[in-house]
């Protein structure tokens, strides 16, 4: 998974102290905030902090090394993590609101668990499209994911406001500096996101555009004069949860609630999913060889006697309304993996006069009038088209027969 927010303000505060310190020094912009330009000096330098790819490798080589030597990181059980934090660390506001102590590590396990429904929902949809199933659980998990995207972008933006307008303003004599600050702003809304591989997901619900916006808006009011102010407060206040349309902590918390519900059905839903599609994949892989034997008629036709599994699927699937049962055959061009099954297809046999006149009459002399069986057509049962089986094993089951030959064509 990314960089979690609290190793992310650890490593802005340790190893990328340096960087940041040139970031939110004054002195080289050579302008205040009452002067024209200030606005597009600070975007200036913004941006080339942000494109700086040497610093940013940096980051992701020690966020890659923590996760190998400390096991840094929240795949397990990400539900009972959603959990703890829903009840330990963003708690209701009767209850004391944000443990701000754990904040960051709370923000944490919502990414862990965001990213776990992210990859369970890939790996649904992959295995719907390669053997697709009802439109209405599609559906279903199309409509889940989208309730629970919405819900996640609200309390993910929500409550990383929330926690960066209290650390500027705790409200005591204490005040923040700027350095600490931009951390902060750098690990709750990062310039850019490490994914440790092509199967990892970015949890951020925002564009590059709006996080840009953010950061910028943050930013020039660091750089400017007296950014801890009360009326600094309403502003950043104003441009956060007003013009990026961020919710306030109560709302966020309400989302969380319900995306908490909302994440264990679509968890319940997929797992249905891929579980009744890993059954049938079981039983097509596994389907018994059929006991078949043939009741000739006076009139040489013969029909299967079906006793295995492979008749009770047919049966069942005799129900569907593409086609009625057992009494209509349809004309099936040559199968698409010839088998030499079908020279010894019972057909051949009973009906050999049809075949080849010569050994009809007994002169082996007579130039042989039969066609030859890769461009014979065959009759092909309605119902075996629907089944992932070969050739040789329709004809087993005496699904698949050669078309007898009219007289006129001999």
């Amino acid at each position: 998974m990314p960089p979690t927010a609290a190793y992310l303000e650890d490593w802005w505060l340790g190893s990328g102290y340096e960087a940041l310190s040139k970031l939110v020094d004054h002195s080289d912009l050579g302008l205040s905030s009452h002067n024209v330009g200030f606005a597009q000096a600070a975007q200036r330098k913004l941006r080339a902090f942000d494109n700086d790819r040497c610093l940013h490798d940096r980051l992701r080589l020690d966020w890659h090394a923590a996760l190998e030597s400390r096991g840094v990181g929240f795949g397990v059980n990400p539900r009972k993590r959603l959990k703890v934090a829903a009840n330990e660390i963003f708690k209701s506001s009767e209850n004391g609101g944000i443990n701000h102590e754990e904040a960051l590590t709370g923000l944490g396990h919502l990414d862990a668990a965001e990213i776990h429904r992210l990859r369970l929902l890939a790996a649904t949809r992959l295995a719907m499209e390669s053997r697709p199933t009802g439109e209405k659980q599609s559906e279903v998990v199309d409509l889940l994911h989208r309730t629970a995207s919405q819900r996640y972008r609200q309390f993910h933006m929500g409550f990383r406001a929330c926690i960066l307008i209290h650390d500027m303003f705790p409200g005591t004599e204490a005040r923040a500096s700027t350095s600490k600050v931009m951390a902060l702003v750098n690990a709750l809304f990062p310039p850019v996101v490490h994914l440790e591989d092509s199967e990892d997901f970015d949890p951020s619900p925002y564009s590059a555009c709006l996080r840009d916006s953010i950061r910028f808006s943050l930013y020039e009011l660091l750089m400017g004069s007296d950014p801890f102010s009360e009326t600094k407060k309403e502003t950043i206040r104003i441009r956060l949860l007003c013009w990026c349309d961020i919710p306030d902590y109560e709302t966020s918390r309400q989302a969380l609630v319900r995306y908490t519900e909302e994440t264990k059905k679509l968890e319940q839903v997929c797992l249905e999913v891929l579980d009744s599609m890993e059954r049938c994949s079981r039983a097509f892989s596994e389907t018994p060889s059929a006991d078949t034997s043939l009741n000739y008629g006076s009139d040489g036709s013969f029909s299967p006697d079906l006793t295995s599994q492979g008749h009770r699927r047919l049966t069942d699937m005799s129900y569907d309304s593409r086609d009625s049962g057992w009494s209509r055959h349809r004309l099936s061009p040559v199968p698409l993996d010839p088998h030499a099954l079908l020279e010894g297809m019972p057909g051949r046999e009973i009906l050999g006069s049809r075949t080849d006149l010569g050994a009809f009459i007994g002169d082996p002399s007579e130039p042989q009038s039969s066609v030859d069986l890769s461009t014979t057509e065959f009759d092909e049962h309605p119902l075996a088209r629907d089944l992932d089986m070969s050739s040789a094993d329709k004809a087993t089951l005496g699904l698949l027969i050669p078309k007898v030959l009219s007289t006129s064509s001999l």
